[in-house]
């Protein structure tokens, strides 16, 4: 293999690894794609180069273990063949880590050009987001969702959009950094402003919480993009916008279905009451939240296989067994919460704010059959990462994630530390980071499932750039 073939295959990395998640918006397959294709010529290269140290990275050694882990649950699942599908060709996330650690070293422009890509693609959804917005249908024709209010963007029904820019939003930050020819305030808050009102018409609640949460740690703890003083004047300006609006536009905020969806359905949703049938009778679990249904099932399958977990993806097979099975109530049946025990007579709980009434065996006020009623639990993952580890991976998977997450608190502690009280501004970096990757896992939101290679490409980016964080250091310091 001559030199000039191998320097055309690592531009071709480069260029590959560049192109990975302007991709994402075109589905999970192209961006899998380009990271197989990627990882296969880096371990080519190596082989060639002899390079074998390059994967004896002593930070590394958690992510083996976490995959030795994968495997031994599906090894041991009742599923192993379906479960291998997400198991066996996991490690190919880890090489994202590997992949920009070798752009990183091999070129010194690779910084820049990832900026440019993720700013360039923000750019593109913003116009189309904003076209779908006011025009009911974006460049391609997808038009709005739910009531004509949701956009999509190029995501169609596929509604990515706003947990896609939430969780990229940091990234593009910390890259801008080191961009000498950009004013890093008014940069922040136009990219923040544009972000935030996309993700609200969006209505994917998570995302909001999740852009949220990054705009808020960014703002308070970084003191590159803002002085102290600064930060002030902005709060004080903030708190006069909150207030005016409060005052004179409430009506015409609240009366929005944006708003509807992502505040009031939200409280509503952690109101909502909860019924257990007798637990003597049935092992079914009824909630009035499709959550807390899927959350019991996941919990079941947790406790028959708290050591190794049941395999990963699996939750999918087990969910519609007996034993596992949860319900919720379904078709806007709000006002009827149903308590029903499948042995005995069917008893009606109407719930009112004034009085609760019982209603008799066999209420002929059942009009539609039982299944219009409940929803099973069964979904392809149990919407909850911490929840999903548990019951897929067990306590031995959980445990190595937990460790993992509290590794990276620490880091973001002492970042905040250092930036604080030894105004160390470089440590911004680090403080975004780990901060996104914080703000990727908050416990209490639904997610997607972690092994699904979309959602895990995202997920990896953070991390990756972790691996990497002195070469951004160095990077700055040189600007």
């Amino acid at each position: 293999m001559g030199l000039l073939k191998i320097n055309f295959y690592k531009n071709f990395i480069i260029f590959l690894v560049l192109s990975i998640y302007p991709l994402l918006i075109t589905g999970p397959f192209l961006p899998d794609l380009f990271l197989v294709i990627s990882s296969l010529l880096l371990i080519t290269i190596l082989i060639y180069e002899k390079n074998y140290k390059f994967f004896n990275n002593k930070y590394m050694y958690g992510f083996y273990f976490f995959y030795i882990i994968l495997l031994l649950a599906t090894l041991l699942s009742d599923h192993v063949l379906f479960s291998l599908e997400s198991s066996l060709f996991y490690f190919r996330f880890f090489f994202l880590i590997f992949l920009f650690i070798f752009c990183f070293n091999q070129s010194k422009k690779f910084a820049n050009y990832f900026f440019y890509i993720l700013f360039i693609t923000f750019v593109i959804l913003y116009i189309d987001s904003f076209v779908q917005l006011f025009t009911g249908k974006n460049l391609m024709g997808f038009p709005k969702f739910e009531n004509d209010w949701r956009i999509s963007s190029f995501f169609g029904d596929d509604m990515k959009l706003g947990g896609y820019i939430a969780r990229i939003f940091p990234i593009l930050i910390c890259f801008s950094l080191i961009i000498k020819k950009i004013n890093k305030a008014i940069f922040f808050l136009v990219i923040s402003l544009l972000t935030l009102i996309i993700v609200i018409y969006t209505g994917e609640r998570a995302g909001l919480i999740i852009l949220a949460s990054n705009i808020l740690f960014i703002f308070i703890f970084t003191s590159k993009i803002f002085n102290l003083r600064l930060k002030l004047i902005l709060l004080v300006i903030f708190s006069i916008i909150a207030i005016l609006l409060y005052f004179f536009a409430y009506k015409n905020i609240v009366n929005t279905k944006a708003f509807e969806r992502i505040f009031e359905k939200s409280f509503n949703q952690y109101e909502e009451l909860v019924f257990w049938q007798d637990k003597e009778n049935s092992p079914n679990y009824f909630t009035s939240s499709h959550h807390l249904a899927i959350y019991s099932t996941a919990f079941k399958i947790f406790k028959d296989n708290y050591i190794l977990g049941a395999g990963p993806k699996t939750y999918r097979k087990l969910c519609s067994k007996k034993i596992y099975a949860s319900y919720y109530i379904t078709n806007g049946q709000k006002e009827k919460i149903i308590n029903i025990n499948k042995d005995k007579p069917l008893k009606w709980i109407d719930h009112y704010p004034e009085v609760l009434k019982i209603r008799g065996p066999n209420d002929r006020l059942l009009e539609s059959s039982l299944y219009d009623v409940f929803a099973d639990s069964c979904q392809t993952h149990p919407h909850n990462t911490y929840i999903q580890l548990a019951s897929e991976s067990g306590l031995f998977g959980l445990t190595l994630f937990l460790f993992f997450i509290i590794t990276i608190l620490f880091l973001f502690i002492k970042a905040i530390f250092m930036s604080l009280f030894k105004n160390i501004s470089n440590s911004d970096f680090m403080i975004i980071i780990s901060g996104s990757i914080l703000i990727n896992f908050i416990p209490l939101l639904p997610s997607g499932s972690i092994f699904n290679n979309w959602i895990s490409i995202i997920y990896y980016l953070p991390i990756a750039l972790l691996f990497n964080i002195n070469k951004l250091k160095y990077l700055d310091e040189k600007n």
